[in-house]
């Protein structure tokens, strides 16, 4: 977990869109994979676009759509979460957001808007009674 790749990629459209109108194009991808253990998975979809710079760098919104983690092996021990990491620009400076379980497993799905980010990373894990987070699988 500690490979620091930057996600915020846009890609070569967005990029001739930003350059050509101002205005950057959203880009969704889709959350879609397993922890390593196949214990748990996630389904899903994360929308970003570029709403301006701050500090020098670019800062996005978006959104995570229709989320769903799921537990696929009962009675284990062992839940499913979405484990997320990223830069925010808050009171006038960036600061990192450390790896913090941001959703467990549930019925349904959950959907939830964000702003002011980068660098956002989203992992698929399994996770014990104790809150540890582990078997962790890069998603984005």
């Amino acid at each position: 977990m500690k490979k620091r790749l930057a996600l915020f990629a846009l890609p070569a459209a967005a990029a001739l869109g930003v350059l050509m109108t101002g205005v950057a194009e959203a880009a969704t991808i889709t959350l879609s994979g397993s922890s390593t253990t196949g214990n748990s998975s996630i389904s899903g979809s994360y929308t970003y676009y570029q709403d301006g710079t701050a500090g020098g760098r670019p800062k996005y919104d978006g959104n995570f759509s229709s989320v769903r983690l799921t537990d696929h092996i009962s009675g284990n021990g062992l839940g499913a979460a979405m484990v997320l990491e990223y830069d925010e620009w808050k009171n006038g400076a960036w600061g990192h957001v450390y790896p913090y379980i941001a959703r467990t497993g549930s019925s349904g799905t959950t959907s939830w808007n964000f702003g002011d980010k980068a660098n956002i990373r989203v992992w698929v894990c399994d996770y014990n009674s104790a809150g540890d987070w582990i078997n962790c699988n890069r998603r984005v």
